[in-house]
């Protein structure tokens, strides 16, 4: 499958401002244009989506934002990490062989966010990835 212009074609809409998709074992495949991973924060998302104890005791820095971690455990074994910054968040969710980063802003709620991002991990999980 081709990445490139998924997130901005499938993700990023009324619901999610930016967004990137990640492999498991590194390496971005695609992100909004307007997002860019700064040294080793991809790398710090893969451990955190494997260790909820260090996404709830370090959050997350995204773009050069930092977030911190205000999930529930309901959302972990949904296989998401919800974090916030003042009005901003960040929703990291592992599918089968990715993981998605979908970041929203003003006027977006976070359980708007949260269900579009159940609905792109579904349909990545439905095809494999």
């Amino acid at each position: 499958m081709s990445w490139q212009g998924y997130v901005d074609q499938h993700i990023v809409g009324p619901k999610i401002t930016s967004a990137a998709i990640v492999g498991q074992q590194g390496g971005v495949w695609d992100k909004s244009a307007e997002l860019e991973l700064k040294g080793g924060e991809d790398q710090h998302i893969i451990k955190i989506s494997k260790d909820t104890a260090t996404a709830q005791a370090s959050g997350v820095t995204v773009g050069g934002t930092k977030y911190m971690y205000v999930g529930t455990e309901e959302l972990v074994n949904q296989g998401m990490l919800v974090f916030k910054k003042g009005a901003d968040g960040c929703i990291i969710a592992k599918t089968n062989m990715a993981i998605l980063i979908a970041l929203h802003s003003p006027p977006i709620q976070m359980q708007e966010s949260l269900g579009r991002v159940l609905e792109v991990v579904a349909h990545l999980k439905g095809t494999g990835y």
